[in-house]
């Protein structure tokens, strides 16, 4: 039997998925159902020049930080990059750009980072960068300065990609699952449920975020969904999602979502930045 965040055989799809469903409702029901729609609703066909500046450095900036920390002068951050109005702009502004950010985030690495992002936007075309991500996906994004195996991935489903991000908890809550990666553990709930990877992905990381032991948490859930008794309970705890839970997607994994939507119409032009890394630009 499996203990306290140790690890057994693979668990059923119906199993996980009704895991999943608990942890997804513990998130929505702790305030970050913005974050779940957020994810949901990226689209890397609709991504723009700004966004892929603001979600660069967003991830350049969290890379070894605390998210809370990166999160408390991102605004200012933005601001002093002009908001990501475009590489070019900045570019031509990178003197007083870079005083200004470096006055904000005071590790010159990571600002020179960002310009070096910006840089290379600005010679090479957004268009330019958006094919090598279709054509060669995370392995592009490496090319970036600090941007590395496991940050490519964060970057990448910032960007709407379906992709799993294989971190520390990650790692972690698929060893208790019993699975071999994070990518299998993920891939069998999105199946199931219909969610997209990335949101599934967000879902497991928000909740190990929330939950200091995580590890426990999920170890007891794995352990009482065995017998079924427990499943059972879990599907009357979970009512109609768990219903969806059980109701295997039609559509097949996929690393980019449907681009033939019109990314200009008025219900699809809420692919803002997340509410986390929103700046006046963002909104307007």
């Amino acid at each position: 039997m499996l203990t306290q965040g140790g690890r057994s055989g693979t668990i059923s799809s119906e199993i996980l998925a009704s895991i999943y469903m608990d942890l997804k409702e513990f998130v929505i029901r702790s305030g970050y159902d913005h974050e779940v729609d957020w994810q949901s609703d990226l689209n890397f066909g609709c991504t723009t020049e700004t966004d892929f500046l603001r979600e660069a450095a967003w991830v350049v900036l969290s890379s070894g930080f605390r998210e809370s920390v990166v999160r408390k002068c991102f605004q200012r951050v933005s601001e002093a990059f002009l908001s990501w109005s475009s590489a070019r702009q900045i570019y031509a502004c990178r003197e007083l750009c870079w005083s200004q950010a470096i006055s904000v985030f005071s590790n010159r690495y990571k600002i020179e980072a960002i310009m070096e992002v910006v840089d290379r936007i600005a010679n090479e075309g957004m268009d330019h960068v958006k094919m090598k991500i279709r054509s060669h996906g995370v392995e592009y994004l490496q090319e970036l300065p600090y941007i590395g195996p496991i940050t490519s991935y964060h970057l990448a489903k910032n960007l709407g990609l379906h992709v799993v991000k294989p971190d520390r908890h990650l790692v972690r809550m698929a060893h208790i699952t019993g699975h071999t990666s994070p990518f299998e553990m993920c891939s069998k709930v999105a199946n199931t449920v219909g969610d997209s990877l990335a949101v599934v992905d967000l879902v497991f990381w928000r909740y190990a975020t929330l939950n200091k032991d995580y590890k426990i948490e999920l170890g007891k859930l794995v352990n009482e969904s065995r017998t079924p008794k427990s499943v059972k309970k879990s599907a009357a705890r979970t009512g109609k999602a768990w219903q969806l839970a059980l109701t295997p997607s039609t559509s097949p994994l996929r690393p980019y979502p449907d681009e033939s939507i019109d990314c200009n119409a008025p219900q699809n032009r809420q692919r803002l930045a997340h509410p986390t890394r929103r700046t006046r630009h963002a909104r307007a």
